[in-house]
């Protein structure tokens, strides 16, 4: 029994074309890159410096951070860091969030940590 034929038109081809006509069709001149600090109506942002810590979540003006070799603990919004901690696997960081109560609980790649 034969196979049917299909189509050189496959889902990929399709998805690539695709693809390729959207990326051409942005004017590069029309891209900017965000600025630096914002705010929405459920919280206010900055961006971290390319070599600082990366700012995984916030509540109110308080942040959780971490680079590759510890974690960080702002009250002003990642503008300094009140506290920081060795922590060996820190950059396995997977998710974190503030609780109502002010701890922050993250989590690693095998591992759940919450504060006190």
């Amino acid at each position: 029994m034969s196979q049917p034929q299909f189509d050189l038109f496959s889902r990929r081809r399709f998805l690539a074309t695709g693809s390729a006509a959207a990326v051409s069709s942005l004017s590069l001149s029309r891209l900017r890159a965000a600025e630096g600090t914002g705010e929405t109506d459920q919280f206010f942002y900055r961006l971290s410096p390319p070599d600082g810590p990366y700012i995984d979540s916030q509540r109110g003006n308080k942040a959780f951070a971490f680079t590759p070799e510890k974690i960080l603990y702002s009250e002003d919004n990642g503008k300094s860091w009140a506290r920081q901690t060795p922590f060996p696997d820190a950059a396995n960081v997977l998710w974190s969030t503030f609780l109502k109560n002010g701890n922050i609980l993250f989590a690693t790649r095998a591992n759940l940590y919450l504060s006190t």
